[in-house]
């Protein structure tokens, strides 16, 4: 019979332990393969269905330009619309145009065409049964079509009789001097518009029903069309779950939880989120090549993974039942050494503070000054040795960019230092020009590293300074003292070596072999200078009349 006050023996301990622990790991790895296999299988199938709608919709969209560009690129119906406009009241000639259009607006879903002057004047509405009222977002597209002499599109916008149109503006552009449709020749600066074809394709009746098919059946899923403005996401297509929400329904760009939001902002992928109506789905959120549009196609959870629940609530009630057994046989052993794992954290906090306490303390009282920056180059933090090197308060440098203490040299220097420093992570002996508070300018060395996050992303750099302005500028004083003295030495000319010389006339052979007169070689080679005069021995042999006359002058200076 086992003691009851001695301590759980390890074997004693381990083995339920393990066993516990065993069925555990088993139940979470079993649970994490299934999730994530059903969580694969629904995002590739969402995705799969984003997929096939934008495509749907980019084709349809291209559709629609390639009408809009036949007709501004055809001079046939820029000749037909012109002669429409001239002889308004022939029918035979208006006939000849409408004529024209039919074909493209019995196949394709347009509603009404509406041709405008070069004043936008109203002058045709086909069929003649069809509404002529204009709104704001069509005017606006004609005008631009006006000026460009481009097709312009009027994006989905609703009209005053409550239709969701997508409206397309098509330039009639002639040659200036004459009506000649300039439609297939290369543009001219001086070509001009004379009339702005209107097509408008009703998106309620042939647009949104492509969007509302959805290829698989579903009480949920849906397409989601919208676009961005100002600070709100516009929905632009009559969603599934709220009536008349086209072009009427807007989600503040605020509400990052929505994923139509997470569309706007053009991040595409599968996102878990909340829709317009805040409920739990995911979606797959792509952006409308060459449109302001964006897509979202989603399913709630609920029935996205509702194969998933009974499963999960299986594993779940395994996972539990291990969990309750491994507390069942851990709970004694834990009483038992709850006292002294608290007495270890006990002195493992001690020891931290204490630890804390005593880097603090090194690094308020180091008497080398020290800063740390951020990623950008701010500085985050100072100690004293730093502001009492430079003169600042510590509420007046942190938050600043380094470089702004910095001379206008040393910034641009330094911000070249700062990339690479960021790139490669350590920085030694970085010489900078540092403008102190009281108008002084320091030379300061700088080094330092860089720590970088989780990621291996730059974080935070620590860096020292060393003040070696006193070292620089006794190396600029030396450096001009040995200047001076190379300006020195290069003015001193010196003679040496053996002169070849005259033993009659005395004078020298120079370097190229030509006799010079003394005087001249000694001029050139030295700083010294020549004056000339006669000695008393040479005036005797020259100039013997003068010779006595000579000598008694220097007699009498001597007296």
């Amino acid at each position: 019979m086992s003691d009851p006050g001695k301590p759980m023996g390890r074997t004693g301990f381990l083995l339920p332990l393990a066993a516990v622990a065993g069925l555990l790991g088993g139940g979470v790895w079993f649970y994490h393969i299934q999730e994530t296999q059903m969580r694969r299988a629904v995002e590739e199938h969402i995705q799969s269905i984003a997929q096939l709608k934008t495509n749907q919709i980019v084709r349809w969209r291209k559709e629609r330009l390639a009408d809009a560009h036949l007709v501004f690129g055809t001079p046939y119906a820029g000749r037909r619309a012109l002669d429409a406009m001239a002889f308004s009241q022939s029918e035979i000639t208006v006939a000849m145009f409408t004529g024209w259009l039919d074909p493209l607006m019995a196949s394709e879903p347009y509603e009404r065409a509406l041709l405008l002057d070069g004043g936008l004047k109203l002058r045709l509405v086909h069929p003649r049964r069809a509404s002529s009222a204009l709104c704001e977002e069509t005017l606006d597209a004609a005008e631009q079509a006006l000026r460009s002499r481009r097709v312009v599109v009027a994006d989905l916008h609703r009209a005053p009789d409550g239709a969701v149109h997508l409206s397309f503006a098509i330039p009639f552009v002639v040659r200036v001097g004459g009506d000649v449709p300039a439609a297939g020749l290369p543009p001219k600066a001086n070509d001009r518009t004379a009339a702005v074809l209107i097509l408008e394709a009703n998106a309620l009746n042939q647009f949104f029903p492509l969007l509302r098919n959805w290829p698989t059946p579903s009480r949920t899923a849906e397409t989601v069309l919208l676009r961005r403005e100002a600070d709100a996401v516009l929905l632009l297509n009559d969603v599934r779950h709220s009536s008349n929400a086209a072009l009427s329904l807007r989600i503040p760009l605020t509400q990052t939880d929505r994923v139509e939001v997470q569309a706007a902002a053009g991040r595409p992928g599968v996102f878990y989120g909340k829709d317009y109506r805040g409920i739990p789905v995911v979606a797959y959120c792509s952006a409308i090549p060459e449109s302001p549009w964006f897509m979202v196609a989603k399913i709630d959870i609920a029935e996205a993974f509702s194969d998933w629940r009974f499963r999960s609530v299986l594993i779940l009630a395994l996972l539990a039942a291990a969990v309750v057994l491994a507390v069942t046989a851990t709970l004694v052993l834990w009483q038992r050494n709850q006292k002294a794992h608290y007495r270890r954290l006990f002195r493992a906090e001690a020891a931290l503070r204490d630890s804390e306490q005593h880097f603090r303390r090194m690094y308020e009282e180091s008497p080398v000054a020290y800063q740390s920056l951020d990623a950008a180059g701010r500085i985050a933090d100072v100690n004293p040795a730093w502001l009492n090197l430079l003169g600042y308060g510590r509420e007046e440098v942190v938050g600043r960019g380094l470089a702004e203490l910095l001379s206008p040299a040393s910034r641009v220097v330094f911000e070249k230092d700062f990339s690479d420093f960021r790139d490669s992570g350590v920085a030694h002996g970085r010489e900078y020009e540092w403008l102190c508070k009281d108008g002084r300018r320091l030379i300061l060395a700088l080094d330092g590293v860089f720590i970088r996050d989780a990621q291996d992303r730059p974080h935070y750099c620590h860096c020292v300074l060393h003040n070696i302005t006193e070292r620089k500028l006794a190396e600029s004083e030396r450096e001009k003292v040995i200047a001076e003295l190379k300006e020195a030495l290069a003015r001193v000319k010196q003679l040496s070596g053996l002169l070849p010389i005259c033993a009659a006339c005395k004078k020298i052979r120079d370097d190229k072999g030509y006799w010079t007169q003394i005087e001249a070689y000694i001029r050139e080679h030295s700083e010294a200078e020549f004056t000339h005069g006669v000695c008393p021995e040479c005036m005797k042999k020259l100039y013997p009349e003068y010779a006595d006359r000579s000598q008694e002058g220097l007699n009498l200076m001597d007296r």
